[in-house]
């Protein structure tokens, strides 16, 4: 067994030396990587360039590529945000008119292995557009040629092509021409021992900036100690569940299952003695945790009263109201102050009619079973009232009589009156309002 570990170990090795990597990326990175902003966005450039700037330091992003190539452990930031910037990085076409010396093809081989390795076994959760290049469409897969199989094995084409006769899992047979499915190199690497299983190392330790954005990703957290490509050693959800109290267990059970909801029950169930526990069994600082998991909790109980308060658009009624009901009687009556002090007026309903359509010329209101419509077609502001209301009113207006419509084939009034049938080919009296007073003193007749 130790023997077929150390094979498993030699298989994916790449044809130079990481020194030798080191010294093409420098060289990309210090004369070409600015003109990359015309292929990608300038951020990934920006990003780029951080990670690569100094590529022997360890933790650069070449080191992560490198050795994820060779061993299949990932060693870098989130892979879901740097591995496709690595992806860029090759696919990025430079401008032949340039005659620029690039050397990128000299480390292809690492883009090749991490193509062959994401077609194996890819990291779950994470989209990189690495491609083999055979696409097929019976399969919805990428395939993978024969030649690129011996360069990651590191044997001749002989070798895979002899594999077809082989016996059970160590028969690999190709499923078209000379390409093969991933899932069959998959099996047939585990037979022979050559099989490198992807692995996240630290990727979510715990550091002082924090990771939980919300109680999902917390979850999202705790449930990756549980998958073998996050963690070595697994830890089960069971041990995970005991290291709560027993009495809060229906809790995080809760928590489980409803992670995504934000409500200060989800989190009930985490304390400091709980964060000692979960510290322990997890390998990760119980402080930090601690210090996360509550910062989260505070978040949430501070969204709920925020969510208590008006929302911009109540506050907005609730602020016009006010300044309406605040608004001096001598002040000039427009369209859109006559609208608002009707709008929020107790006893006054907008007309059926008239709800949820805006009217370019007159809108139509009730109260206490009288119809009437505000015209504020023109500068000047008018009210039509029945006649019985006109009557009581002490303002500048005109009458309209009943008995002279459709004379001579004319409405004889505005058009659009016509719509509200209980006051359409009644008399009714036209009042001009110039001022707020004006407007109030109406609606008391009518109230």
């Amino acid at each position: 067994m130790a023997r077929q570990i150390t094979k498993m170990l030699d298989m994916a090795k790449l044809p130079f030396d990481k020194a030798f990597a080191h010294e093409v990326i420098k060289y990309f990175s210090s004369s070409m990587l600015e003109l990359m902003w015309c292929g990608c966005s300038r951020k990934n450039v920006n990003i780029m360039h951080d990670l690569l700037d100094d590529p022997d330091k360890s933790g650069s992003l070449l080191e992560a590529a490198y050795h994820f190539a060779e061993t299949g452990e990932w060693t870098g930031g989130a892979p879901d945000e740097e591995l496709p910037i690595f992806s860029d990085l090759f696919g990025f076409e430079m401008p032949e008119y340039l005659s620029l010396d690039d050397r990128r093809h000299e480390i292809q081989a690492i883009h090749d292995f991490l193509t062959i390795r994401w077609a194996i076994d890819p990291i779950k959760g994470v989209y990189v557009n690495f491609t083999t290049g055979h696409y097929s469409s019976e399969h919805s897969t990428g395939l993978i040629s024969r030649n690129q199989l011996a360069q990651y094995e590191g044997v001749k084409e002989d070798t895979i092509r002899a594999a077809m006769y082989g016996s059970d899992n160590t028969c690999l047979k190709p499923v078209k021409d000379d390409l093969y499915h991933p899932e069959d190199v998959k099996r047939w690497q585990i037979a022979r021992g050559t099989f490198q299983p992807t692995r996240i190392k630290n990727n979510w330790a715990l550091d002082s900036n924090g990771v939980f954005r919300s109680t999902s990703w917390f979850r999202r957290w705790l449930e990756n100690f549980t998958d073998e490509q996050y963690s070595d050693p697994v830890i089960t959800f069971e041990q995970i569940r005991n290291a709560v109290s027993p009495e809060a267990q229906d809790s995080f059970d809760y928590f489980w299952r409803h992670g995504s909801d934000s409500n200060e029950r989800v989190l009930q169930w985490f304390t400091s003695d709980v964060a000692i526990e979960l510290g322990t069994l997890l390998h990760v600082s119980p402080r930090l945790m601690a210090k996360h998991v509550f910062a989260l909790r505070d978040e949430i109980r501070r969204e709920k009263e925020v969510a208590g308060l008006p929302t911009d658009s109540d506050f907005k009624s609730l602020f016009e109201k006010k300044t309406v009901s605040n608004t001096p009687d001598s002040q000039p009556a427009t369209a859109d102050i006559i609208r608002m002090i009707l709008q929020q007026a107790e006893n006054i309903e907008v007309h059926d009619l008239q709800k949820g359509k805006k009217n370019a010329k007159m809108d139509g209101y009730q109260a206490n079973g009288v119809t009437f419509t505000h015209e504020h077609s023109l500068k000047k502001q008018f009210i039509w009232v029945p006649e019985n209301i006109g009557k009581k009113l002490n303002l500048e207006k005109s009458f309209y009589s009943k008995d002279q419509l459709d004379q001579k084939g004319r409405y004889g009034r505005h058009s659009g009156l016509k719509k509200y049938s209980e006051i359409a080919y009644e008399s009714l009296y036209k009042i001009h309002i110039r001022s707020c007073g004006e407007l109030r003193s109406l609606l008391k007749v009518i109230s």
